[in-house]
């Protein structure tokens, strides 16, 4: 892909855009492949390092606040008619409850993934602990009590100091897999906005 074809394929998917803002995101990335180019690389090469167009315009979305976007389609849609009011005022009741639901759903969702997160953290945390206090309880079995079951109280704290490690490392995944879940409904929402404004200028 050389440049002209990259800078086409992003400003395609960066359509929903307020005008100045997409000029200055398509200067930015054009400017960045020139100073590629000044560096000897090719176009195609330039483009590579640069990064895949969709990751470019995800990261792009990511940036801009949801509120930013909203704001700009209510301005942009001012004019909108008498009818199309009096409809949304009529369907209310139907649209609203929805609505509701909708953000209910989408809250309680969010604390179970949430709470899911929080839960294994905690489980590993006490692994931790039961690891540190085995550990401690160890030599003092060993020199007071028994050496078999300070030996025991030794293996215990290995295991359990693996299994915390083990978890650590699985709570870790899970906490950047939420990270993921809860932003990706955002960022459609964010890109269905974008979508619906590029589409409304076509046809216009």
């Amino acid at each position: 892909m050389n440049k002209s074809q990259f800078l086409f394929e992003l400003r395609a998917r960066l359509n929903g855009l307020m005008q100045d803002e997409l000029e200055e995101r398509i200067a930015f990335y054009s400017e960045m492949i020139d100073d590629r180019l000044e560096e000897g690389l090719t176009e195609e090469e330039a483009v590579e390092q640069i990064g895949n167009v969709d990751d470019i315009a995800a990261q792009i979305m990511g940036e801009i606040p949801l509120s930013k976007i909203v704001r700009n389609k209510v301005n942009q849609k001012k004019n909108i008619n008498a009818g199309m009011v009096l409809l949304l005022v009529l369907s209310f009741p139907i649209w609203f409850p929805l609505l509701i639901t909708a953000l209910c759903l989408l809250f309680t969702f969010y604390i179970v993934i949430w709470v899911f997160v929080f839960t294994f953290f905690v489980v590993d945390l006490a692994f931790i602990f039961a690891s540190i206090a085995c550990l401690v309880h160890a030599p003092v079995t060993i020199f007071s009590a028994s050496v078999g079951g300070g030996f025991l109280s030794l293996g215990c704290a290995l295991f359990m100091a693996g299994l915390a490690i083990l978890l650590f490392f699985g709570s870790i995944g899970f906490f950047k897999g939420a990270v993921s879940i809860s932003a990706s409904p955002i960022s459609r929402f964010k890109s269905w906005i974008m979508r619906r404004g590029a589409n409304n200028e076509s046809y216009s």
